[in-house]
């Protein structure tokens, strides 16, 4: 008896330890799925008149296909509008003229006034304002006043062959302009 009595006692140590393998495994997974995903917050306090808004930031402007041979002859280029828009405007004492500047910028600059693109296609992008007139890149667009609410500044972008380069090269392309603003 005593052998069938150690038998039934391994037996069942072996069966509660098989159980607390299992128990301790699944507690292991329940651990490991509870701190599998995070959700990080992220911002900024800051003490400006004026937030670009959200479809402002990191806007993407889809210029559409150009054809590389009009590119080539130099042809004309339907302008694609796009915006900036600040918005939640208000007057802020330590600004003594409450006026603002925009500037747009492209890194590095060509002589030419045009942003450089990415993909080797040897096109280049103008920068126009509201009324169709080029704007200098690196400069002050305009001086205006800060007032409360949000404004809108329109602009348009002209592709157009990089003004150094003999061809157009067929092939998709990306480019990225600054926007600073300056406030007085």
């Amino acid at each position: 008896m005593t052998i069938t009595k150690t038998r039934a006692s391994n037996y069942t140590t072996m069966k509660t330890l098989q159980i607390l393998r299992i128990c301790a495994a699944g507690i292991l997974l329940l651990a490991n799925l509870a701190l599998a995903e995070t959700v990080q917050f992220k911002g900024q306090v800051v003490d400006e008149p004026c937030n670009l808004s959200m479809a402002t930031v990191n806007q993407i402007v889809d210029l559409g296909k150009v054809p590389a041979v009009t590119l080539n002859r130099n042809g004309p280029i339907t302008p694609v509008p796009f915006e900036i828009t600040l918005e939640n405007c208000t007057i802020v004492a330590r600004y003594t003229e409450n006026i603002f500047r925009i500037q747009l910028s492209d890194d590095p600059i060509n002589e030419w006034n045009q942003v450089i693109t990415t993909g080797g296609t040897n096109a280049a992008i103008r920068i126009q304002n509201s009324t169709h007139d080029d704007v200098i890149l690196g400069d002050t667009i305009a001086e205006y006043p800060i007032v409360p609410g949000s404004r809108t500044f329109h602009f348009f972008a002209v592709v157009e062959k990089e003004h150094d380069k003999i061809s157009v090269i067929p092939g998709e392309f990306t480019a990225m302009l600054w926007i600073d603003i300056f406030y007085l």
